[in-house]
């Protein structure tokens, strides 16, 4: 059992619960109420109690996952278990990330909140409380916009439709004014004590103008005095500002404020089409860049297993950061190392041991994993920015959690940046993960202007050129250098001695 689902059931069972303390408080005395909601409590609470020891011991109830401690403390995966903090899809979530899937949701839903706040009932204080978790939580991660994509919705629709409501009935207040005025013979004072939803008196307008009159026609102003000129201007100001509040006005600006408030939703309504046409519904294998004529398709992925499929041994084992673990198995049909679905923090550990290690060290841990290849991401050609030099550090701090020898600031430059230009460490430059990236990347001009390997993802040229690898033979790299494929050498002053004294604590 899990803890996670045990408190939805818990949930649901209180909900019933409610329902009959609920129907036990309209049948049963004020006292006796009292007395069995006493005596109920306190047997449940210790049943419960016992229940979940019970539980635990016997190793029936799972403890709280990384995940869940994580969302009431973002800090504990970075600290503690670094493989769930290096999951894409554990991230806090950025401004970038609510307004890309949220649109006008992110500014109308605030507003939902103060509306609920103006007009408190029961639904009103679940759509709070809904609302404000859920922005928390998907704060913390961003897998849980899903969850806070509903509350936004309803949040927002209260909002747009609080707004629009209440500019219909300033239009509605507005034409009745207009309508009286023209009904009493043109008054333009439209009906003196009529309000708008506004508060504002249409009579202001008239009393305000006849203050304008009154100060322009003062016998001091005719005498060029600053004062009565200065009494004039305001008073003329007065009339303006109240002649902006007339119940035409009032009407125009009410239409202008509904009109911005359809324009919003039509536009809300596009960038969904859009949203999910473009960026929800294609494969994740297939990349696009550029848009219309210049429009361009990277098929990196397919290509580089397709070769798999077709020109390995039908038991060639893979090395590959665990990312790729399914997508290898499910299309190049070869067995891998770690996958999305391994439980085994030491074995991704040594994974991520063998890529952060020098060459040598790497292959020795390549052959007590009986690795035939191995394959890496790289975006330096293609701008790819989700590639495994990106991740890098995820794997020195993953196999650091297991192999404390292995550093993270070892990988630093001296100002302490992650860095692959000419600032890198000894230690970045000679991981087994730098040599089979940039592997002949310095024979490649990738943008006009910039010398051969140049980094189009870290903007760096490569720091260390000249080297060479001497135990893994590179056997693919595809079109645009996204997937590349090394196979591990079998030297022939090796075979069958190799020295796989490799330390695992």
């Amino acid at each position: 059992m899990s803890t996670e689902l045990l408190s939805f059931n818990s949930i649901f069972l209180a909900m019933q619960a409610w329902e009959v303390l609920c129907f036990l408080y309209h049948r049963i005395g004020l006292v006796l109420f009292e007395r069995f909601v006493l005596l109920i409590a306190s047997s449940v609470a210790a049943v419960i109690g016992l229940g979940l020891t019970a539980m635990i011991a016997t190793g029936r109830l799972n403890p709280w996952t990384g995940r869940f401690w994580t969302l009431l403390d973002p800090t504990y995966a970075s600290k503690f278990i670094p493989i769930v903090a290096s999951v894409s899809e554990h991230q806090p979530t950025t401004w970038a990330n609510y307004a890309f899937d949220l649109h006008i949701l992110s500014f109308a839903a605030p507003a939902g909140i103060y509306f609920c706040f103006k007009d408190i009932s029961d639904i009103s204080i679940f759509l709070i409380t809904f609302g404000l978790s859920a922005a928390y939580f998907s704060g913390v991660m961003v897998r849980l916009m899903l969850v806070a994509a509903p509350a936004f919705v309803m949040l927002s629709a209260v909002s747009l439709s609080s707004i629009i409501s209440s500019y219909c009935s300033d239009i509605y207040l507005a034409r009745a004014a207009i309508a009286k005025s023209e009904g009493s013979g043109g008054n333009t004072g439209g009906g003196s004590g009529m309000l708008s939803s506004n508060g504002v008196a249409s009579s202001s307008a008239a009393s305000a103008n006849a203050a304008a009159a009154a100060a322009t026609s003062n016998p001091q102003s005719k005498r060029g005095g600053g004062g009565a000129r200065k009494n004039a201007a305001a008073a003329a100001a007065a009339a303006a500002a109240a002649n902006t509040s007339s119940p035409k006005a009032t009407m125009y600006s009410a239409w202008g404020v509904i009109l911005g408030a359809i324009i919003c939703l039509l536009s809300y309504s596009q960038h969904c089409i859009w949203l999910t046409k473009s960026a929800y519904s294609s494969p994740s294998i297939v990349l696009v860049a550029g848009w219309g004529p210049y429009r361009h398709i990277m098929d990196d992925f397919r290509e580089a297993y397709y070769w798999l499929s077709h020109n390995t041994a039908t038991d060639a084992k893979i090395m590959s950061w665990w990312d790729y673990g399914y997508q290898i198995t499910a299309m190049g049909n070869r067995s891998v190392i770690v996958d999305n679905n391994t439980w085994n923090t030491t074995h991704i550990a040594t994974v991520g041991r063998a890529m952060s290690s020098n060459e040598t060290e790497a292959y020795k841990i390549s052959k007590m994993l009986d690795a035939d290849y191995v394959l890496v991401i790289f975006g330096g050609l293609s701008a790819y920015s989700g590639d495994d030099i990106n991740k890098f550090l995820w794997m020195v701090r993953i196999g650091g959690g297991v192999f404390p020898w292995i550093k993270e600031p070892d990988y630093l430059s001296a100002s302490g940046m992650y860095t692959v230009g000419g600032d890198a460490s000894d230690t970045m430059l000679d991981s087994l993960m730098y040599k089979l990236s940039y592997h002949d990347f310095q024979n490649v001009v990738t943008q006009q202007g910039k010398p051969g390997g140049y980094d189009r993802v870290r903007n760096y040229e490569m720091g260390r050129k000249d080297f060479t690898i001497e135990n893994f033979e590179e056997a693919f790299t595809s079109e645009n250098w996204i997937v590349r494929i090394f196979k591990v050498k079998d030297l022939e002053n090796r075979r069958g001695h190799y020295d796989l004294e490799v330390k695992l604590k």
